[in-house]
């Protein structure tokens, strides 16, 4: 597949480097969603959650998959 080492090491910087831009890129859209975020709370666009509906959803979700 490779016709010299040099070769299997530029790959293997470009497939390092093409991680670590995703990784950043995705670092940046979550960034962005936390900031949209905070703003709808402080527009006073949230809403209270119910805790306890999430963690019964979860259990209910984690039982079903533990009975399959």
């Amino acid at each position: 597949m490779y016709n010299s080492v040099s070769e299997v090491i530029r790959e293997a910087l470009r497939l390092l480097e093409e991680k670590e831009v995703l990784k950043a890129t995705k670092l940046e859209a979550l960034k962005a969603d936390i900031k949209d975020g905070i703003d709808s709370l402080e527009n006073g666009q949230g809403e209270p959650i119910d805790i306890e509906s999430i963690k019964a959803r979860g259990r209910k979700i984690l039982t079903q998959t533990n009975q399959e």
